[in-house]
């Protein structure tokens, strides 16, 4: 899943889709941070605090990172950083913006307004939204919970292959991209009517049955 939305980041863009989130939360040792890194790994060296980096980041940071990957996505790790749950949802609607805050200049004018497009991959021991959390900020998320087993047999083992060999993927699939750019739109364009018309049945069907569609 997290090497699925690595490569999808490139596309949101060609696509006109929105920047989103997949958040994998869990035990600690579940693998969650290398299975981050696996992500990475498409695009740049799998290291944390290289092109990876943790939730101990400012929000000017966050938008200025982002900004700079553009279309690349933003993996971010260690969730449970944060002290307020308040901030979650803070940082969802934020980077799903795609858009950076109007900023004036110390000289009179404005800053010039910073974008981006693509997908945030984030990893904690906690869900990153909850019962209190906006529509909005679930919409936007996918979370993959990460209990009971291990991703990797031997993490480390892992962790040297992919930080020995790295970044080619994502030159062959961007390559393979620019090619079929046309396909890859009609096939989005496919799967997202199967998926509505498929949400629309079940919402209808729960309506019926007075059931409730929390998302």
């Amino acid at each position: 899943m997290v090497m699925a939305a690595s490569f999808a980041s490139v596309l949101l863009k060609p696509l006109g889709a929105l920047p989103f989130f997949v958040h994998l939360w869990g035990d600690t040792e579940t693998g969650k941070s290398v299975a981050l890194l696996a992500a990475v790994s498409i695009w740049a060296e799998p290291v944390i605090g290289k092109y990876a980096y943790t939730f101990n980041s400012t929000d000017v940071g966050n938008e200025l990172y982002a900004a700079c990957l553009n279309s690349l996505p933003l993996c971010m790790d260690e969730l449970q950083i944060l002290n307020k749950r308040s901030d979650f949802d803070d940082i969802i609607y934020r980077l799903c913006e795609g858009t950076g805050r109007l900023r004036g200049k110390k000289d009179g004018g404005i800053q010039n307004i910073k974008t981006w497009r693509n997908c945030i991959i984030t990893t904690g021991e906690r869900p990153i939204t909850s019962m209190s959390s906006g529509g909005g900020a679930v919409n936007r998320v996918i979370e993959i919970e990460c209990n009971g087993g291990k991703f990797f047999k031997n993490p480390r083992e892992f962790c040297r292959t992919i930080q020995s060999s790295y970044g080619h993927a994502g030159k062959v699939f961007v390559e393979n991209l620019t090619e079929n750019l046309a396909e890859a739109r009609e096939l989005h364009e496919k799967i997202h009517k199967a998926v509505r018309g498929q949400y629309g049945r079940h919402r209808q069907t729960n309506c019926v049955s007075g059931g409730i569609i929390n998302r």
